[in-house]
């Protein structure tokens, strides 16, 4: 098939902060955003000391099985399905990134093109920086290592004054969840927040590059205490909303899912 021909919605990207599963949710975001991009997926997460990484060419269903799931369990997590705006359509650019650098460890998920990426790039390989990608998301990771602000929010904050164009992105420290996008808002990014059951203290909160991800993330409250370990609850919300597409992407997805995984709708 000619590259003209292949099928193009950019990238997806899905963030989860403060969930006992969070890899489980990346998972199921990443999966209602499979549309976005078909060549490779990752997830990086947190379980509050350090970070931990898998990520593979192909689709979403394809490389998280439940036994790469058990191996990157954590609180945190991004997520990222990709299609190739720019770089080649390999693993070393499959995404999230993930580096050791000054301001610690560090991933981070991107959606979007940096009008200024190649002219940046240039600048920092004429100045000794080594790029492992051919993506422009590694500009940024640049960006934040060489930031001369003293903490990552600065430097995150830093980096993103540098560089152009329609973006929108997740990031990752072992500690924390960051989530931002361009000034004017090109590329999508939803918020959402999924209140905490009584034996938690803290609501859980979702950031995905579309609507309708998010809104899946509002459906999966938690585990039933009486379910096997691969069931999950579903709410009604569903039933009561008013958008069809919500309604009938919250079916597709539970429909979709393998045996092991599926939802249950109550």
């Amino acid at each position: 098939m000619a590259k003209s021909d292949k099928f193009r919605d950019e990238c997806g990207v899905v963030a989860i902060y403060s969930h006992p599963e969070a890899e489980t949710l990346a998972y199921l975001g990443l999966h209602a955003l499979q549309h976005r991009g078909q060549e490779s997926a990752g997830i990086v997460t947190s379980d509050g000391m350090s970070l931990h990484i898998h990520k593979s060419m192909g689709l979403v269903a394809d490389i998280f099985t439940e036994k790469k799931l058990s191996r990157i369990r954590g609180t945190l997590a991004i997520g990222h399905t990709r299609y190739s705006t720019t770089g080649d359509s390999a693993l070393l650019n499959a995404q999230p990134i993930m580096v050791q650098s000054n301001k610690g460890m560090i991933a981070l998920a991107h959606n979007g093109n940096l009008t200024n990426a190649g002219e940046i790039r240039a600048r920092m390989e004429a100045q000794g920086s080594i790029f492992q990608t051919s993506s422009d998301t590694e500009v940024i990771v640049h960006l934040i290592a060489q930031s001369r602000e003293h903490t990552l929010p600065e430097a995150i904050a830093d980096a993103l004054r540098r560089v152009e164009g329609a973006f929108s992105l997740v990031m990752i420290s072992p500690d924390r969840i960051f989530a931002a996008r361009d000034p004017r808002g090109f590329r999508p990014l939803a918020m959402g927040r999924i209140p905490a059951p009584p034996n938690q203290h803290q609501d859980t909160i979702v950031f995905a590059s579309e609507r309708e991800s998010r809104l899946a993330f509002m459906l999966l409250r938690c585990r039933s205490r009486a379910a096997s370990s691969s069931t999950f609850i579903f709410r009604a919300l569903t039933a009561a909303s008013s958008d069809a597409r919500c309604r009938k992407a919250a079916s597709s997805l539970a429909a979709s899912l393998p045996s092991k995984r599926r939802l249950t709708r109550i």
